[in-house]
């Protein structure tokens, strides 16, 4: 994949030295993280089949979190919320792990199971309309 190679002094650099080439992967720890929030209001949610949310890229981050919140209109209306993915932005979606249900006043987190190229929320309701307000939040 690669070389490692070791740095003999820090400031000035006077040496170079090849330690082994690296066969596997590499996990190395970065420490300040930064935050991407994209925020939507999905409205007029219908029975049955359901609306998406706005497609993700969530290929560039480490990790995913999805909030989920119904909008005081919404307010005793049950509405059911799951991830979908896709290898391209265009590809059918597959709906998989990280589902959640919004019942009463109470908000949602779900993250992601499964790791494809784009993701985006699925949202239903079992009775009436609906409207609810998604946080997406990515760590890189």
């Amino acid at each position: 994949m690669g070389t490692l190679t070791k740095v003999g002094t820090a400031g000035t650099l006077t040496k170079v030295v090849t330690v082994g080439t690296i066969s596997n992967q590499v996990n190395v720890k970065i420490n300040d993280r930064k935050f991407v929030e994209v925020s939507e209001t999905v409205t007029e949610i219908p029975t049955g089949a359901g609306v998406y949310g706005t497609v993700i890229d969530t290929s560039k981050y480490e990790a995913t979190t999805w909030y989920i919140d119904r909008l005081s209109s919404s307010v005793g209306q049950t509405v059911n919320v799951q991830l979908a993915v896709a290898p391209t932005h265009s590809a059918k979606y597959a709906i998989v792990g990280g589902a959640a249900t919004v019942i009463g006043g109470t908000a949602q987190v779900i993250t992601n199971d499964y790791y494809m190229h784009y993701t985006k929320v699925k949202c239903w309701t079992p009775s009436r309309t609906a409207t609810v307000q998604i946080w997406f939040n990515g760590m890189y």
